[in-house]
Order: C-alpha cells, then sequence, then structure tokens
C-alpha cells in the first residue's frame, strides 16, 4: 500500500459515502422545492362558506362580524356580506386599505 493503514482508508470511505449520500439528499430536495417568486399573493375571493371576520383599523378599534360571506378582496380594500348577531340583518360592508391595519379570517 502507499503507507495507508485500514482504519485510514474506511475514514475516507465513510467521507466519500456521507458526501454522496449528502449530494443525493439535497438534489432531492431541489426538486421537490416549489418554485420562489417574488410576486406578491393575492387573496382568494371567498364564496358561500360562512365564517368570522376580525378587522383591526388603524386607530386601535376591533371590529368582530360574525355570519361572514362573499369575502372578496379589492384593490382599495375588500368587502363582504355578514348577518348581525343582534338583528339578524344581512348587510354588505366595504372597508378600504387606508383605515384597517389588517383583518383576520376565523
Amino acid at each position: 500500500m502507499l503507507g495507508f493503514d485500514s482504519l485510514t482508508c474506511y475514514y475516507i470511505l465513510l467521507q466519500v459515502v456521507q458526501w454522496a449520500v449528502f449530494y443525493c439528499w439535497r438534489n432531492k430536495m431541489d426538486l421537490e422545492r416549489p418554485k420562489r417568486t417574488n410576486a406578491p399573493m393575492k387573496p382568494k375571493e371567498i364564496k358561500g362558506e360562512k365564517m368570522e371576520l376580525i378587522v383591526f383599523t388603524n386607530n386601535g378599534q376591533t371590529y368582530h362580524f360574525f355570519e361572514v360571506t362573499d369575502f372578496k378582496p379589492t384593490t382599495t380594500g375588500f368587502s363582504f356580506t355578514y348577518t348581525g348577531k343582534a338583528t339578524g340583518v344581512t348587510r354588505k360592508a366595504v372597508f378600504n386599505n387606508t383605515c384597517t391595519a389588517g383583518y383576520a379570517l376565523v
């Protein structure tokens, strides 16, 4: 041999196998990863499904709507239809993005 003992050969072989496994695993993970994009995500329109909506305003107020249907994000805000809890009357509401800090669909 060229001056290597058997333990050194096993160590080199182990390093090669570890590198090969890592390389194959890494390539497999790269193939399964979804394509990344910088395009903003557009919220989907939700129709027919009853849910709750919480709206947070810029001045710190919070509004809680029950039985929300037909939620539609628009370019200037969002709109939806809801049923009043106390009155039972169905109404349509529209919020613009300048007054709202955010919203949560529950």
